[in-house]
């Protein structure tokens, strides 16, 4: 178990065994979920190349960029939640 200090800025640190479980590096996103009595940290999935989303959409090409383009961001963040 860990603990740590909330600064005057409601701020604090992830140890550096939870950060390099997680893979994440300073400048990334985390994410904080509540499940019932209990917070999760867990960290934001990153996407190399967001092209390779839309590669799994199956694309009607009657449709137009817009809708093509919330499509592929609705899975993303699809992805992002599993």
């Amino acid at each position: 178990m860990y603990s740590t200090k909330l600064t005057s800025k409601n701020q604090t640190t992830i140890p550096e065994e939870i950060r390099k479980f997680l893979g994440i590096r300073p400048g990334e996103k985390v994410e904080w979920v509540i499940e019932g009595d209990r917070v999760i940290l867990r960290a934001k999935k990153r996407f190399e190349n967001p092209l390779e989303v839309i590669k799994t959409l199956q694309i009607d090409t009657k449709k137009d960029v817009k809708t093509l383009r919330k499509e592929a961001e609705a899975e993303m963040i699809r992805e992002a939640l599993k």
